[in-house]
């Protein structure tokens, strides 16, 4: 189970933290002219604070996974990383459906 923590941590931080910096690089400069598709997705991991972000929201998920308190551990770990991993795998479930469906040409 730790495993599966340590997991669902892992990728609620990293997907939190680039949405995040999404977030704010478009409410900041969002009218100048920066990469789109997949160079924006790539773009963003040259960042130290996106790496900082993730760092820091792993730690916080780890540990609240760990609550002794089950209303804590529910609030702080279960909700946001449930969500947040599943919209993570609908999302590149859609992606996948719509670029193996996609007709060259």
């Amino acid at each position: 189970m730790t495993y599966f923590k340590c997991a669902m941590s892992g990728v609620a931080a990293a997907v939190l933290a680039i949405f995040l910096h999404w977030g704010v690089w478009a409410v900041r400069d969002g009218n100048v002219n920066k990469a789109v598709g997949l160079g924006a997705v790539v773009s963003t991991f040259a960042y130290p604070t996106v790496w900082l972000l993730a760092f820091g929201l792993f730690a916080v998920f780890f540990f609240a996974s760990g609550a002794r308190h089950r209303v804590l551990r529910i609030f702080l770990f279960w909700l946001p990383t449930s969500v947040i991993v599943g919209i993570f795998v609908v999302f590149a479930a859609l992606v996948t459906v719509l670029v193996l469906h996609a007709r060259p040409g």
